[in-house]
C-alpha cells in the first residue's frame, strides 16, 4: 500500500537578528508622524479659518469707510458747484472734486468686490453666511499670549507641528539606516522539519 501524500512541518525560531526591533520603532515613529501631519492640518485650517474670518471683516470695513467717503465727495461737489456759480472757485476746481467724486465711486466698487470675494471665500472655509455685518469683530485673545519674545519662541520650538515632522522623519530615516545595516549583520535561526 503506497500512500502519495506527503506531509510536513516546518518550526522555524530566528535566535539573533540584529535588524528585527528597527522595523518595529521605525513603524512606531511613523504613527507619531501621521499624528504630527494631522496636527498640520488642523493647524492649517484653523488658520485658513482665521484668515478667511479676518479679510472679510477687513473689506466690510473698507466698504463702510469707501460708502461714507463717497457721500462727502457728493457733498463737496454740490457744494463746489454752488461755490463756482458765485465766482469763490474756478472750473479747475471743481473739475478737481469731480475727479475725486469719480475715484471714489471707482474705490467703491472695488470694496464691494472684495467683499464678494472675500464672502465667498469666508464660505468656501467656514460656511454659509447670509449676512457679512453680523460678524463680529474683536481684538480680544480667545488663548493666552506668551508674556515675552523669549517664551513664544521656546513655545514654537516646542509646538511646531512642521519641526516635530522634520525631527520624527529624520528618526525614520535613521531607523531606515539601521535596517540597512542589519541586512548586511549575521541572523542565526533553528529550523525543525517532520
Amino acid at each position: 500500500n503506497v500512500d502519495p501524500t506527503v506531509k510536513s512541518i516546518t518550526i522555524e525560531q530566528t535566535l539573533i537578528d540584529f535588524g528585527r526591533g528597527a522595523e518595529y520603532a521605525k513603524s512606531k515613529i511613523g504613527i507619531d508622524l501621521a499624528k504630527a501631519k494631522f496636527l498640520k492640518k488642523e493647524q492649517d485650517i484653523l488658520y485658513s479659518a482665521i484668515d478667511a474670518f479676518t479679510l472679510l471683516i477687513l473689506a466690510r470695513e473698507k466698504l463702510s469707510i469707501n460708502k461714507r467717503n463717497l457721500n462727502l465727495l457728493i457733498k463737496q461737489v454740490e457744494t463746489d458747484k454752488v461755490r463756482l456759480d458765485r465766482g469763490q472757485i474756478t472750473t479747475a476746481d471743481l473739475y478737481q472734486s469731480e475727479s475725486s467724486l469719480a475715484g471714489a465711486r471707482a474705490q467703491l466698487t472695488q470694496s464691494k468686490s472684495e467683499l464678494m470675494i472675500n464672502k465667498l471665500n469666508y464660505e468656501n472655509i467656514i460656511g454659509k453666511l447670509s449676512d457679512p455685518s453680523k460678524l463680529k469683530k474683536s481684538s480680544e485673545s480667545i488663548v493666552s499670549l506668551p508674556n515675552s519674545l523669549s517664551k513664544a519662541i521656546e513655545i514654537s520650538k516646542k509646538n511646531n507641528p512642521d519641526i516635530k515632522i522634520a525631527k520624527l522623519e529624520l528618526n525614520q530615516s535613521e531607523k531606515d539606516l539601521s535596517i540597512s545595516e542589519a541586512d548586511l549583520n549575521p541572523t542565526a535561526s533553528v529550523s525543525l522539519e517532520r
